[in-house]
């Protein structure tokens, strides 16, 4: 009886223990759809900062036209001979159209799995139940 009880214990803790490492652990189900997230999270930037790199080359390229040059020596303040230039302060300027680096999107966190011992400690309560269980059903059949 003893026996039996502790046999149903130790079998429901080692199909408890590798359902848990399945679903929870490290490399199981919810870690993977979480891996699964963060790649296609970082193709995406990786995408954008693809056709950003591309935008870039081709303002690069049109930066030999000499309208482009001059454009860009206008945007940055530079001034032609006779012209008279006029001077704001800065809280009435609006933002100039740079091109800051900022990060696309912050590392945000994801699900890496729960640690094998935390694991072993859940499957405890139901051997425990288990075994407890087998042990009173076996009991009351011996007795009645």
């Amino acid at each position: 009886m003893l026996k039996r009880s502790l046999l149903a214990g130790l079998l429901t803790y080692f199909f408890t223990f590798l359902l848990l490492l399945a679903v929870f652990g490290q490399g199981g189900y919810l870690h993977n759809r979480a891996l699964e997230a963060e790649i296609q999270r970082l193709s995406y930037n990786q995408n954008l900062l693809q056709i950003q790199i591309q935008a870039l080359e081709r303002q690069e390229a049109q930066m030999d036209k000499e309208d482009a040059l001059r454009d860009a020596a206008f945007k940055y303040g530079y001034q032609s001979e006779g012209e008279v230039v006029y001077y704001f302060p800065l809280e009435e300027r609006e933002s100039p159209d740079i091109l800051e680096d900022r990060p696309i999107e912050g590392r945000r966190e994801y699900f890496e799995g729960v640690g094998r011992s935390v694991l072993a400690l859940w499957a405890l309560l139901p051997a425990f139940l288990a075994g407890m269980l087998a042990y009173v059903i076996g009991r009351r059949r011996f007795r009645g």
